[in-house]
C-alpha cells in the first residue's frame, strides 16, 4: 500500500481511481488508512461480495487498475509487488496518462 499511496501522483494524471479492497470492517480499514495516510479509499468487503465479482476466492490484498472506461488494465491478487511488476504498472498508469483515449 504504501507503493500506490507513493505514486498517487501518477494515478490521479492518468484519472485512474485506487480504491482498496479487503473483508476487514470499516473500523479496520479507517485505522489503517490513518496508520499509512492513504490519499485513497479502502472498501469494506465483509459479505465478499465484491471479492466474488473479481473472482478473488480467498482472502487477499489485491488490487485491480480500472481506467475511466471501465477497461480492467491490470491485476494484482497479492499485496506486494516484486520491483519489476510494479514498474510494469506504473508504464501502465503513465501510458493511460499520456493515451487517454487507449
Amino acid at each position: 500500500m504504501k507503493e500506490l499511496r507513493d505514486s498517487h501522483k501518477a494515478f490521479e494524471e492518468a484519472d485512474t481511481a485506487v480504491l482498496g479492497v479487503s473483508w476487514d470492517d470499516v473500523d479496520t480499514h479507517k485505522k489503517f488508512c490513518d496508520g499509512l495516510e492513504l490519499p485513497f479509499d479502502l472498501i469494506a468487503d465483509p459479505d465478499r461480495k465484491v471479492h466474488q465479482a473479481y473472482g478473488f476466492k480467498e482472502r487477499l490484498r489485491a488490487f485491480v487498475l480500472i481506467d475511466k472506461k471501465g477497461v480492467i488494465r491490470f491485476v494484482n491478487r497479492k499485496y506486494g509487488l516484486k520491483k519489476d511488476q510494479w514498474d510494469e504498472l506504473l508504464r501502465e498508469v503513465k501510458g493511460l496518462a499520456t493515451n487517454p483515449g487507449s
